[in-house]
Formats: C-alpha cells, sequence, structure tokens
C-alpha cells in the first residue's frame, strides 16, 4: 500500500514541481512591471529599478592639434569644423545615412543564389514485433542546398530601390543636420561679435562720459556751473559702467554658448578671431526673389529627402503589387549518408524547379496595395507643405536681408550725425555757452547710434546666414572639394 502511494505520489510531486518552476517563471517575467500613474493628476513614480542607468558625463571633446595651436585665435571656419567633429546631431545623422548603405547592400545580396550547408548527427533506437528485434543506428549526414530566384516579375527590383531612396532620403537629412549645425555656429559667432563690439562701444561711451564729468567739475571749479552738472555728469558715468558691466557679462554668456555647441568646457581657455567689419557688401544679394525660391527648391536637403521618401513609396508600390504576381524559383540539395558502419554511405540529391502564384490572400494583398497609395499620396501631401514652407522661408529671409541692407545704412548715416553733434555739444560745453542739457542727451544718443550701427551689421550678417540656409547653400563644398 504504502508503494502504491508512493507511485501514485510521483505524478503529483512532478505536476507539483512543473507547476512550481511555472509559477516562478511567471513571477520573474512579469516582476517590475512599470504601472500607471494612480489617477489623471498624479505623477508616476517608478518602482525600483526602472529609474534608469546613469548616463555618464560627455568627455570632453577631443581638439585637433592644428586647432590646439591657435586655440585663442579660432575662425569661424574652424568653429564650424570642432562643432561638426563633436557634435552628436552629425554622428547620428551619418551613423543613420551608413545604416542605410548597408541596408541596400544587404536587400541586394536577393540577386544572388543562397547557398546553406547543415550538418546533422542522428542516433535512433528502436524495437518491432512486440520487443522481438532490436535496432541501433547511428548517421552522419552533411549536405548542401542551393536556392535561386529565376523570376519574380520585378519584385526584388521594387525591394533594393526602396533601400536605394531611403538611403538618398538618410544622406539628405544628414546634409540638413550639417548645415543646421553650421547656421547654430554661425549666430553663436556673429552674437559673440556683436558683444565684442558692444563692449567696445560701451568702453568708448565710458570714455565720453568721463570726458563730460571732468569738464563739468573743472566749470563747477571755474564757478560757471553748478553742482547739479556735476552730478548729472556722475549719473551718466554710473550708468555707462552699468550697460559696460552688463554688455561684459552677456559676452561670457555667448562665449560659454559656443563652447557647449563645440562640444568642450565653458571653462576652456579659447578665444574666437574676428571683428564685425566696417564695410559689408550690401549688394550681394542680387539675384530676385523667384530665382532664389527656385534654387531653394532645387537644393533644400530636408524637401530633397522628403522627395526621396516619395519615390520610396512609390517603389513600395510596385513592390506590393510584385507580390500578387507568379515567382520562378530553383533549388537543389546534395547529401551524403554515413553509417555506423564505415563501409555503408550512401549519396542523395535533388533538384526542382517551382512556380508559386498566390491565387486568394483574403483580400490582403488588395488592401495592402491600398495601404502604400495612400501613403503615396501622404508623402506628395508632405512634399507639398514643406514647398511652401520654403518658398515662405526664403521670402522671409529675402525680405530681411533687404530690411537689414537698409537698417545699416540708416544707421550709419545715424551714427555720423550723432558724431557731429556729440561733437558740436561738448565744444559748446567746454566753451561755456552750451549746458550740461544740451551734453548728456548727445551723450546718450551718440551711445545708442553706436550700439545700432552695431546691432544693424550683425543682423545683416545673421540674415544673410540665415537666407543662405533657407535656400539650401550654406556651407557647401566648393567645386575643387567635390
Amino acid at each position: 500500500m504504502d508503494k502504491m502511494e508512493e507511485k501514485r505520489g510521483r505524478p503529483c510531486g512532478s505536476i507539483a514541481a512543473i507547476l512550481s518552476f511555472l509559477l516562478l517563471h511567471a513571477g520573474h517575467t512579469f516582476a517590475g512591471e512599470p504601472g500607471t500613474p494612480p489617477s489623471q493628476k498624479e505623477f508616476w513614480i517608478p518602482p525600483p529599478g526602472f529609474q534608469g542607468e546613469p548616463v555618464p558625463l560627455r568627455e570632453e571633446a577631443w581638439i585637433p592639434p592644428d586647432l590646439s595651436e591657435r586655440i585663442q585665435n579660432l575662425t569661424v571656419t574652424d568653429l564650424i569644423d570642432l562643432a561638426l567633429l563633436t557634435s552628436p546631431e552629425t554622428r547620428a545623422s551619418w551613423y543613420r545615412a551608413r545604416s542605410a548603405r548597408e541596408g541596400l547592400r544587404a536587400e541586394k545580396g536577393a540577386y544572388y543564389p543562397q547557398l546553406d550547408l547543415a550538418l546533422d548527427a542522428n542516433r535512433i533506437h528502436g524495437s518491432a514485433v512486440g520487443g522481438r528485434f532490436k535496432f541501433d543506428q547511428k548517421t552522419l549526414v552533411p549536405s548542401a542546398s542551393l536556392a535561386f530566384t529565376l523570376f519574380d516579375f520585378g519584385k526584388k527590383g521594387a525591394e533594393v530601390e526602396e533601400r536605394r531612396q531611403e538611403l538618398i532620403a538618410a544622406n539628405w537629412n544628414h546634409n540638413a543636420t550639417v548645415q543646421d549645425l553650421v547656421l547654430e555656429v554661425q549666430q553663436a559667432y556673429y552674437q559673440y561679435l556683436n558683444a565684442r563690439a558692444l563692449v567696445q562701444a560701451e568702453e568708448s561711451a565710458w570714455k565720453e562720459a568721463q570726458v563730460s564729468l571732468e569738464a563739468a567739475e573743472y566749470r563747477q571749479r571755474a564757478g560757471v556751473a553748478t553742482i547739479a552738472d556735476v552730478l548729472q555728469a556722475r549719473t551718466a558715468l554710473s550708468q555707462a559702467e552699468l550697460s559696460l558691466e552688463t554688455i561684459r557679462g552677456q559676452i561670457q554668456i555667448i562665449r560659454g554658448m559656443i563652447a557647449t555647441s563645440l562640444g568642450i568646457s565653458p571653462t576652456t581657455d579659447f578665444d574666437v578671431k574676428g571683428e564685425l567689419p566696417e564695410e559689408l557688401p550690401l549688394d550681394q544679394v542680387t539675384q530676385n526673389i523667384e530665382f532664389l525660391i527656385e534654387e531653394a527648391r532645387a537644393k533644400r536637403p530636408d524637401l530633397a529627402a522628403t522627395r526621396a521618401l516619395a519615390s520610396k513609396a512609390e517603389a513600395h508600390i510596385r513592390n506590393v503589387k510584385r507580390e500578387g504576381w507568379p515567382v520562378l524559383e530553383t533549388s537543389g540539395t546534395l547529401e551524403r549518408v554515413y553509417y555506423y558502419d564505415p563501409n555503408l554511405t550512401s549519396d542523395n540529391y535533388a533538384f526542382g524547379v517551382s512556380l508559386r502564384f498566390p491565387l486568394f490572400t483574403g483580400l490582403r494583398h488588395r488592401h495592402e496595395v491600398h495601404e502604400a497609395e495612400e501613403d503615396l499620396e501622404a508623402a506628395r501631401s508632405i512634399i507639398s507643405d514643406l514647398e511652401q514652407q520654403v518658398t515662405f522661408e526664403v521670402w522671409a529671409s529675402y525680405f530681411n536681408v533687404k530690411t537689414a541692407s537698409e537698417k545699416v545704412k540708416t544707421s550709419r548715416d545715424l551714427l555720423q550725425s550723432a558724431q557731429r553733434s556729440h561733437e558740436t555739444a561738448l565744444g559748446r560745453y567746454k566753451a561755456g555757452v552750451g549746458s550740461i542739457l544740451e551734453l548728456l542727451p548727445a551723450q546718450v544718443a551718440l551711445e545708442d547710434a553706436r550700439a545700432q550701427s552695431i546691432r544693424a551689421k550683425t543682423d545683416w550678417l545673421l540674415s544673410v546666414a540665415q537666407l543662405e540656409h533657407d535656400i539650401g547653400t550654406l556651407w557647401l563644398p566648393s567645386e575643387s572639394q567635390r
């Protein structure tokens, strides 16, 4: 009786072990489920283990030796080269393009025969006639199989064309990423030059305020001016000092922005070369707006990328349609069987040609074709929308350049007038025929005119860079580099 119970208990024990294993496996599978927020107004609190790994700090960007030698005298070209070298955005877009290239090469592998090698080792032990006859067989079977698609009505070509257009789109997107980064660096560079020029302007304003204070103190000692003149001149000097310190703080912030875009620490000891030019080629943009819009439609990399994706959608339609056509394939197999007895072997081979034709797929193929056609229409709509956006961007940038050119001319005349007015007011005040109320407004007007002139030049440089970006010609390689 005990033995029978023991025998009966064995299956129960096995079942219990299996159930325990399944429960343990299920617990391991579903452990640490992320869950959801308790209500719509509460935060989601991640359970233990879902905080993610801490992101390591980015290593300091490696600066090439040739740039390290002139780290205190970097040009805008140096800044762009270094930014392109260290940018994670351009690195990611480059790797995406390389991935698409390998995908195209992998897809082209369908044009070649597929050869497989196999090695099977088997041992068969069996019996027959109620166990009267027993046998034990061991075999070793090396084999080779070859398969090749003879004709598929262009399906492979459509698949390869999809991959090719995907690679073209990835390459254009990389170009767009490069141009975006170049524009970002140029904007930071011109803003830095703008701030540095403003520092020089504010230093000139401070010196002029110092001269005015000295003149007021001299006149006050001579008894031809009151203490009010001195106080007003001293107030103007303090305002000039405050403006100077404010601009100096801004230049450090912009310098940090440049360092961040370069992938280096803001504490790195570097400086840039250059200053805002005295004269600008204001007639640089001579083409009419229609020509620039057409050039943008031909050269904008993001627009070219969307066109490539539309071509990919067209190839996908051809690919899906070809799935409803016959496919002619050939295959062959060659194998040799080795038995336990080394004197026994057998050679087997097979060769065949097959023609497959999808007769009925539950209307799946029909709907897949419709889906691909709708995707193509969506891609064409995206192209149309982006073309309108590109047209507006070029239009706005074009007139921003025109406006900036007029601002440069006007600010130049304003600066000359303010300088003459200040010189006249200062001369009259020193001669004793003018008042402090005449000198200080002229001094403030000169300071504002300098700032407007600097800002006008900066705006022109920024607007030209933006226009080149919107046209798609920013930082294009020269003909000798292509």
